[in-house]
C-alpha cells in the first residue's frame, strides 16, 4: 500500500481522490472496469474483484486526466518545517 515517509502528511484533500483500500490520495491511480471505481495500482494489483462493490474486475485502465489532475494538486507537507509540494517532490525534500 502506498504510504508517505515518516515526517510527512497530506494537506486537506477531497475524499473523491481517496483510495478505498489504503485511505490516502491515489498513487499511480487505476480504474477498474466495468464498475469504474479508482484505486492505487498497488492496492488492487492482485485483486479479482473490486474492493468497493465486489464486482469482478474485467480489466484495469488509466483514469481520466481530470481525475489525475485532481490528485496531482494534493500537497504533501513536512512535519518539521513549512515545506509543501506535490508527492514526488517529498522524496527530495530535506530540512
Amino acid at each position: 500500500m502506498p504510504a508517505l515517509a515518516e515526517g510527512f502528511y497530506f494537506s486537506r484533500y477531497s475524499k473523491t481522490i481517496q483510495c478505498g483500500v489504503c485511505k490516502t490520495p491515489w498513487e499511480h491511480a487505476v480504474e477498474v472496469k466495468p464498475c469504474g471505481h479508482v484505486f492505487c495500482a498497488s492496492c488492487v494489483a492482485n485483486a479479482s474483484v473490486c474492493p468497493t462493490c465486489n464486482a469482478p474486475i474485467a480489466r484495469v485502465v488509466a483514469p481520466t486526466k481530470a481525475l489525475l489532475d485532481l490528485v496531482n494538486e494534493v500537497l504533501v507537507c513536512c512535519d518539521y518545517c513549512d515545506w509543501a509540494d506535490a508527492r514526488p517532490a517529498a522524496a527530495r525534500h530535506m530540512c
